[in-house]
């Protein structure tokens, strides 16, 4: 945007005598020092109070994510153990459930005491339920809310290698979110009686655990994610959405989640992220052991560092209250030396506004001064009146629409409309002039208000420089990149260009028809995708070669030779490669050129070619055999 300005004017201080010490240093040195003391007093307190700020935030947010950490592998530890203990073998419900089937599951006497004593450990455990299903995989007995039939399958798996086994978050046939634990009745030195699978609700259990924070927040969260494939799952429920639980996911892509940075291996303190709500975070990650999850503590970065932001503004404060107090004792002293300096300022002034006359005549670009409010033009130089093929007494009070374009005329007056009426604080833009003998000027306008002491309205001050040249260069130049552009976009053979990396900035679109890929899917591959790997290692020792003699400022060497490409459908082609390095008029590198054939045909020729040859070959040697073997025998006695 161009600022308003005001016509030149210099203001010097009165003569003083050789030698004599310039009156402004008494005063502006020891002000700059002491401003200097403050402000670095002031910088350091807020850096340090910052850093325990920021410390102390990380800190709370790691404490907070461990505890929950620690609690839920504590827990789940704890009912591994009274898993191992209530089914391990000789337990009174592995007895009680060894009896029962042993008769058939007849005694329903025994089914009854299994089934109360089932009842007791889900009421005492806070278990959902218990189900459990006989060493041949079929459903026994089942107390509270635990289908087995939708882990039949992996408590079979159980029964065939005994262990204690996680069941994770998922929805039941009433879609509830709850988990669990399969563990085997019995085993230990003999095969598993049954598997007996443990649940919980995770809205009673996990959830509430996971949700709450220990401390008053209007922002933070914690919840538990995992890998989803190529993405993360959001396993609990979200503080900033609703019904996220199970059901959201992201792409582990996603730039800065830290949900995806956690389930990729990064632990501990994640800053710079944003999360699901697309919005600036610091997070604290970290596995939850015997489990697929990762626990996210985060907490918006404007919430965690607003400490550190009234820290900036109690210490912005301070030191400009300190630097006022400085800048006050002074200002006595430098009015003390304006009466002085309005004399020689008014002479000064009026030896500026003759320099500027000679300047705005002398000038090499078209000047002119507008009214603001009419629009008209006030005063020109020679060169404007040039530019636009008029005499400069004709320009007076002519308002400049007369001059401009027919085309041009309306984005002219809406620039100057909005300069009126103070949207804008100047404007640049470039428009024709029409000269009285219809030719057409191209010229870029740069105009602003401009202030002059004497009067009270400001002036429009209108720089014109003549671009017609330069425009038409630049046309010349667009249709020879359009020519080139045509003649790369249709070529037959693949034409592109990159860097010394590998890595494309242009990939013509005959590459479609040679590999079957797109030029935007081609444009996203390196070159270990692009070529097979013995290709490869050419291409990749050309490069470095070609990077070495770069390096040593020695000319660098074209290349030529025949790689094979990977194509979409998974086949191959073999293709000519003709790779030439671009360099700058100045001698730097700028690009390498590739022009790829595909030569396929030519190789099924020359291999059908070394067939027939060798076949050749193996009837001239039969024939030289034989003739050897009848030679033989005609001269054998």
């Amino acid at each position: 945007m161009v600022k308003e300005a005001r016509l030149p004017t210099t203001r010097v201080p009165a003569k003083r005598s050789k030698g004599e010490r310039p009156e402004w240093l008494r005063f502006a040195l020891p002000l700059l020092a002491l401003s200097l003391v403050i402000s670095i007093i002031g910088s350091v307190v807020y850096g340090y109070l910052s850093s325990e700020i920021r410390r102390e935030t990380q800190r709370t947010l790691a404490v907070i994510a461990e505890q929950k950490r620690q609690q839920i592998e504590g827990a789940l530890h704890t009912t591994r153990v009274d898993a191992s203990l209530y089914f391990s073998r000789h337990s009174q419900l592995e007895m009680l459930f060894a009896q029962w089937l042993d008769g058939k599951r007849t005694d329903g006497a025994i089914r009854a005491r299994m089934q109360d004593l089932m009842a007791d450990l889900v009421r005492i455990r806070g278990w959902n339920g218990i189900a459990l299903l006989d060493g041949e995989g079929r459903p026994a007995l089942a107390v509270g809310e635990a289908d087995l039939l939708t882990q039949r399958e992996r408590a079979k798996d159980i029964l065939r290698d005994p262990r204690i086994e996680l069941v994770d978050l998922h929805r039941d046939a009433r879609g509830q979110v709850i988990y669990g634990l399969l563990a085997p009745i019995g085993g230990a030195g003999g095969a598993p009686r049954g598997v007996a699978y443990l649940t919980w609700r995770a809205s009673q259990t996990l959830f509430p655990l996971v949700e709450s924070w220990p401390v008053p927040t209007r922002t933070a969260e914690t919840y538990l994610v995992q890998r989803d494939g190529d993405g993360v799952r959001f396993l609990t429920p979200l503080r900033h959405r609703h019904d996220t639980a199970l059901t959201l996911t992201r792409p582990l892509a996603t730039p800065g989640l830290p949900a995806a940075r956690a389930v990729l291996g990064e632990q501990g303190i994640l800053e710079g992220g944003l999360d699901y709500r697309n919005v600036p975070v610091l997070a604290y990650a970290a596995a939850v052991g015997g489990t697929p999850w990762f626990m996210i503590a985060e907490i918006d970065e404007m919430e965690a560092y607003a400490g550190i932001r009234t820290m900036a503004w109690g210490t912005g404060l301070v030191i400009g209250f300190g630097l006022l107090l400085a800048y006050s004792a002074t200002y006595l002293l430098w009015r003390r030396n304006q009466e002085r300096q309005e004399l020689a300022a008014l002479q000064t002034q009026r030896a500026a506004e003759a320099r500027f006359r000679v300047i705005f005549e002398q000038a090499p670009l078209g000047v002119a001064l507008l009214d603001s409010g009419s629009g008209r033009i006030t005063e020109t130089n020679s060169r404007y009146a040039e530019i636009v093929g008029r005499r400069p007494d004709e320009l007076i009070d002519l308002d400049p629409v007369h001059l401009t374009h027919p085309d041009d005329v309306s984005e002219s007056q809406a620039q100057l409309g909005r300069l009126g009426l103070g949207e804008i604080s100047g404007y640049r833009l470039n428009k024709r002039y029409l000269r009285p003998d219809g030719s057409v000027v191209w010229a870029s306008v740069t105009c602003a208000p401009v202030r002059v002491d004497t009067e009270q309205a400001p002036r429009y001050l209108a720089i014109v420089e003549d671009i017609t040249a330069r425009r038409l260069m630049e046309e010349r130049l667009r249709i020879s990149e359009e020519r080139h552009r045509l003649l790369a976009d249709n070529a037959i053979d693949v034409i592109l260009t990159m860097d010394l990396e590998g890595r494309y900035a242009y990939v013509s679109p005959s590459v479609e028809k040679l590999r079957g890929y797109t030029t935007d899917e081609v444009m996203k591959q390196s070159l270990e995708d692009t070529l097979t790997r013995e290709s490869f290692e050419v291409a990749r020792d050309y490069l470095a070669r070609l990077h070495a003699k770069l390096a040593a400022g020695l000319p660098p060497e074209p290349f030529r030779g025949e790689l094979e490409h990977r194509c979409k459908d998974g086949s191959t082609v073999w293709t000519d490669v003709t790779a030439s390095p671009l360099m700058s008029a100045d001698g730097h590198f700028v690009e390498i050129l590739g022009v790829i054939r595909d030569i396929s045909e030519r190789k099924r020729y020359e291999h059908e070619l070394r067939q027939v040859y060798d076949a050749a070959e193996a009837a001239n040697s039969a024939k030289s055999e034989f003739l050897a073997h009848m030679s033989h025998e005609i001269t054998r006695p």
